[in-house]
């Protein structure tokens, strides 16, 4: 094998995130049936198979997106005094779905009381 040629990888190596992502949908147990959690596959791999697709980190579907609302003055308050304890800025980004950029900004300005 050329050395700058990789060996391909395992399955365990690149998981297959439509399967993952189903898997974890009927974990979740909300209804999802197993004759629909095929035809979501089915579609998924029918639009994107054998593309090299992207996981974004950012939550699209964070508690207030998912709500329509913008994130309201409460959740700023809220991640201002999760800011002002121990928790690592990993902790607080993950609990209340926002980015590190929006926890720096909102932590250089203490919210409108």
């Amino acid at each position: 094998m050329p050395p700058n040629h990789q060996a391909p990888a395992s399955d365990d190596e690149n998981p297959d995130i439509v399967v993952a992502a189903i898997r974890e949908f009927l974990a979740l147990d909300i209804g999802l049936t197993t004759e629909q959690a095929a035809a979501i596959e089915r579609r998924l791999k029918e639009r994107y198979g054998d593309q090299r697709l992207r996981v974004k980190k950012k939550l699209h579907y964070s508690d207030a997106r998912a709500n329509g609302v913008a994130l309201s003055e409460t959740l700023r308050t809220q991640v201002y005094q999760a800011g002002l304890t121990a928790k690592t800025d990993k902790e607080i980004t993950s609990q209340f779905g926002i980015s590190r950029a929006t926890l720096y900004r909102w932590m250089k300005s203490p919210p409108a009381k």
